[in-house]
């Protein structure tokens, strides 16, 4: 079951600057994870993997308006771009080839709720899992990957990693990856990613027990 929404992906090659420049526009800084290992569960999904990476997680100033996951994987990018775009509401947009199959994925798959013409809301009582999504229409959309600059990726909140990947992959989604463990900010996690119809990304983050709790 997808709880909510936690964040989109932003990827950089400069991290402090950017960094520097989100806090004067007004977002919060709520951890910095140097150095964490990059599991090679996610290779399928990065133009150039590298075994470490960098984390930093930020808030919107917004109330509503989508985190921010900064992802420093190195010195390079994958060419292709990313199909997703921060809007200056909080709101996101994803540009896709086909809307309407991508309408019908990320309600029956993901949770989501028609708004309007190719837009979508997961609406959630807590202002930071509720998230909008608008669909636009870009025929001949190159495949994107974690490491493409810009917004590669969405992350959702899940009850139950693989059964909901099951599900999602029943519905259309696609190369999944093996799940694997990560604990960025020390909360255990249990992850996988995947591609919708369009091949846009998605992370699945299923918040794990700490083994002394």
């Amino acid at each position: 079951m997808i709880l909510g929404f936690d964040h989109l992906a932003f990827t950089v090659t400069h991290l402090d600057q950017e960094l520097a420049q989100l806090g004067q526009a007004g977002w919060q800084t709520q951890f910095v994870a140097r150095q964490v290992v990059n599991p090679p569960q996610k290779k399928p999904l990065l133009h150039h993997y590298l075994p470490f990476h960098d984390l930093v997680w930020c808030a919107s100033p917004l109330v509503g308006g989508a985190a921010l996951e900064l992802v420093r994987h190195g010195e390079s990018m994958a060419p292709s771009p990313s199909p997703y775009h921060l809007e200056e509401d909080g709101s996101i947009t994803l540009s896709v080839a086909d809307t309407g199959q991508e309408m019908i994925f990320w309600q029956k798959a993901l949770g989501f709720h028609s708004l309007a013409e190719n837009s979508l809301i997961l609406k959630r009582p807590l202002p930071q899992w509720s998230c909008r999504i608008t669909l636009q229409e870009e025929k001949n959309t190159p495949l994107s990957y974690l490491d493409s600059p810009g917004y590669p990726c969405v992350a959702l909140l899940c009850s139950d990693v693989i059964k909901d990947t099951k599900h999602i992959l029943k519905e259309g989604g696609w190369q999944a990856v093996e799940p694997f463990e990560l604990s960025p900010n020390g909360k255990p996690l249990l992850i996988t990613m995947l591609r919708t119809p369009g091949g846009a990304l998605c992370e699945l983050i299923q918040p794990l027990r700490k083994a002394n709790s």
